[in-house]
């Protein structure tokens, strides 16, 4: 009898614990203006904030009603990011945040509802102007671009935050801007891309038009700043596009492993040497000839520049009975002074190999300890002029294996910074090694052209540091962004761990540090990313919790909150 009360017993915790976790979780809340009117017909949606660390997830989307309100109901539990997105206004993040700007996450467990969460949507600022040449004529076609100054990776930078076409009169209308003093700007579409190339005797050097800043500027620091107040509508930015002399950049691409160009190299890439980011509106593009190699950038300034080209080769072993796939890369800085550039020669020269194992400390791939995945790829990217966009800096790239095994190819020649996605939440990396030799920092000397082994060890027992973040009322602060950065590098460089928000309850919960002495800092919000800047950080040392951390501690620090108005006049020293 005593058994079978057991098995009961035994049962009836089975069963609570298998109805806790199909119980679902729900959220209600209401969307409305900064004036606090309701907003109907504004698409919520819920997103997962992590689909890697969660094994069940989902995202939703539902429409506010006449009164602004909306409802998830039956939500898988986990955590997500709430955002709005309404014609005419701002896509917002909960928490009053532009969507992708350190959203606050919402943790929702079995069961849980959370009722009367409001976001408030600003409506969007639009730019009314014209761009026309040196004579009043319109210029239609011409790219307009609005650009603000922010900081990446602790480096003050133009960041485009708008763009639009000119259309036939010249007129353009350029709306979904956030508040902020912008410079705008025009230039030629015509140039961007270049389809073929001349044959001997055509268009050759000659004036063109150049990009302007408005008025009528041809570089930012003599350019007038427009201010933007949050919805505004800013009439009369009339550009008037300067002309100057442009040069052209003749040559052929040519590899090694058959002088002509492989047949899966489209394009050869122009970069503006220093460019923020090489973001979009810094480069040029050049068709590749198929069967010549040739090419041609047009319209191009006085500076210089990087060619930049990736490609790929089936080569034929000696017998001719097998071939292999040879990833190649160009990469070749050239100088326009007053003069087209003729005769270049861009090499596709063979990327490096490296060929590497990813294990995880105490286990030997594929058996893992429990809780514990394989990453799921590594990556190389700029270590000497990091930019917001990783894709643009990105060296070289590798997934890995079932087995923990990677193997990287056409890697170029660079310095570099080697990161591990997809750990397991609690996990770090311990150690990378190449070539016997411990990497420091994570940065990675390959300018040598040489490939070689890399072992890469994790530890599934990282530190972890939570905390509530409260304003000077006790009050907490959902959405606060959580920042930690080592004591030995925080003030030398930009590079710090990758920031977190608070949850709606103003708590934040960072796992997976490595061992070691940290500072954290807790800041209203991200201040267009000053908050990477070093020297910024510095002047607010003294608010910082300092940290020690060894392999699976549990800090719980009270950090102090670093208010908007704070962090603004120490920004404004630097901007």
């Amino acid at each position: 009898m005593r058994w079978c009360l057991l098995c009961l017993s035994l049962l009836a915790t089975l069963v609570t614990a298998q109805q806790q976790q199909d119980q679902k979780a729900r959220l209600q809340g209401q969307v409305i203006t900064a004036a606090g009117a309701p907003l109907s017909k504004t698409t919520v949606r819920l997103q997962a904030a992590s689909q890697m660390n969660q094994t069940n997830f989902a995202n939703y989307a539902v429409s506010s009603d006449r009164d602004g309100k909306f409802l998830f109901d039956d939500v898988i539990p986990g955590t997500y990011v709430l955002v709005a997105e309404r014609t005419g206004y701002l896509h917002m993040a909960y928490g009053s945040k532009p969507q992708g700007a350190g959203a606050t996450q919402m943790k929702l467990d079995a069961g849980q509802e959370i009722k009367d969460i409001v976001i408030k949507l600003t409506p969007q600022a639009i730019l009314f102007g014209k761009v026309v040449d040196e004579d009043g004529d319109p210029l239609p076609n011409f790219s307009v671009l609005a650009s603000r100054w922010a900081f990446v990776n602790g480096k003050k930078q133009l960041q485009v935050t708008g763009n639009q076409l000119s259309l036939a009169d010249g007129t353009f209308v350029m709306g979904g801007l956030p508040a902020g003093r912008y410079y705008v700007s025009a230039e030629s579409g015509r140039g961007i891309w270049t389809d073929g190339v001349d044959l001997s005797g055509g268009k050759k050097s000659a004036d063109s038009h150049l990009k302007t800043y408005f008025p009528s500027a041809l570089d930012s620091n003599s350019a007038a700043l427009v201010d933007v107040a949050p919805g505004a509508e800013i009439r009369g930015i009339e550009i008037h596009v300067r002309r100057g002399r442009v040069f052209e950049i003749r040559g052929k691409a040519e590899s090694d492993l058959g002088g002509s160009v492989p047949m899966y190299l489209n394009n050869l890439t122009l970069i503006t040497k220093g460019a923020a980011g090489y973001g979009l509106w810094d480069q040029k593009e050049a068709e590749i000839g198929e069967q010549t190699g040739t090419f041609q950038f047009k319209s191009v300034a006085p500076g210089t520049y990087v060619i930049r080209g990736q490609s790929e080769v089936e080569v034929k072993d000696p017998t001719g009975q097998s071939s292999k796939s040879v990833k190649l890369a160009a990469n070749l800085e050239v100088t326009v002074l007053d003069k087209d550039l003729e005769n270049v020669v861009v090499p596709l020269t063979p990327g490096m190999e490296i060929k590497g194992t990813v294990k995880t400390e105490g286990a030997d791939p594929p058996t893992q300890p429990p809780g514990v995945r394989l990453p799921r790829s590594v990556v190389f990217h700029d270590a000497l002029d990091l930019s917001g966009d990783l894709s643009e800096v990105l060296r070289g790239l590798a997934e890995v294996s079932e087995d923990g095994t990677f193997r990287m190819e056409g890697a170029s020649p660079s310095v570099v910074r080697v990161d591990v996605f997809g750990l397991a939440e609690s996990s770090y990396v311990k150690s990378i090694r190449f070539g016997g030799r411990e990497v420091k920092g994570a940065e990675l000397d390959l300018t040598s052209g040489r490939g070689g082994e890399m072992e890469i060890v994790l530890s599934p027992n990282g530190a972890e540091v939570t905390g509530i973040v409260r304003d000077s009322d006790g009050k907490p602060v959902p959405g606060a962004v959580v920042q930690v950065c080592d004591v030995q590098t925080c003030d030398k460089d930009g590079v710090v761990t990758p920031t977190r928000a608070a949850d709606q309850n103003g708590a934040f919960d960072i796992k997976g540090l490595a061992p070691g002495e940290y500072k954290v800092f807790v800041w209203e919000d991200d201040g267009d990313g000053v908050i990477t800047d070093p020297g910024f950080r510095k002047s607010f040392a003294s608010q910082a919790v300092v940290v020690k951390l060894s392999e699976k501690s549990q800090e719980s620090i009270a950090p102090a909150l670093i208010t908007k108005d704070a962090m603004e006049v120490e920004a404004a020293k630097i901007r």
